[in-house]
């Protein structure tokens, strides 16, 4: 279709009305701070699917009735997803980063480090080594079943606690 086209067709079907009902449909209200961001995105996706009809008559038998607005119900979905993605992205970056701003650990905090796991090994019976040591092990092999890993793990958080 010709900008033209769009543009009339646009005004005529009044799609804004459509967009709203989408944003409210996922949560997103006239006091969201994104608002006007997600309302311009819905915009642009709409625009791209009126530009890929070559008629008006096509665009509507593509999206009768509620399809559309399942479309951009779908579109939006996928633009809270990858928003958090990209979000979620960050936040291990960042701890990345400062992880490798610090630079080699402190040899006096891994001679501290090896000092309080020794004293804990030592305080565990020969039951509870043994537990730690197939938990250690499993780590890498995968031998232990989901109850027995928990049942153990749980065990040893309780004498670290006292620890």
């Amino acid at each position: 279709m010709r900008s033209e086209e769009i543009e009339t067709l646009f005004v005529e079907a009044e799609y804004d009305l459509l967009i709203e009902k989408v944003l409210m449909r996922c949560g997103v209200f006239a006091s969201h701070g994104d608002y006007e961001d997600y309302r311009q995105e819905l915009r642009l996706l709409l625009v791209e699917e009126l530009a890929q009809a070559t008629s008006r008559q096509e665009f509507l038998a593509r999206y009768y009735g509620s399809r559309l607005f399942g479309r951009l119900v779908w579109q939006m979905k996928d633009i809270f997803r990858k928003q958090r993605r990209r979000n979620e992205g960050c936040g291990f970056e960042e701890d990345l980063l400062l992880q490798l701003a610090d630079g080699r650990p402190d040899p006096l905090q891994q001679v501290e480090e090896a000092q309080r796991t020794r004293d804990f090994w030592e305080l565990l019976a020969e039951a509870e080594r043994e537990k730690l040591s197939q938990l250690l092990t499993d780590r890498r092999e995968n031998q232990l079943d989901r109850r027995r890993r928990y049942k153990f793990r749980k065990a040893l958080e309780k004498k670290a606690k006292l620890f």
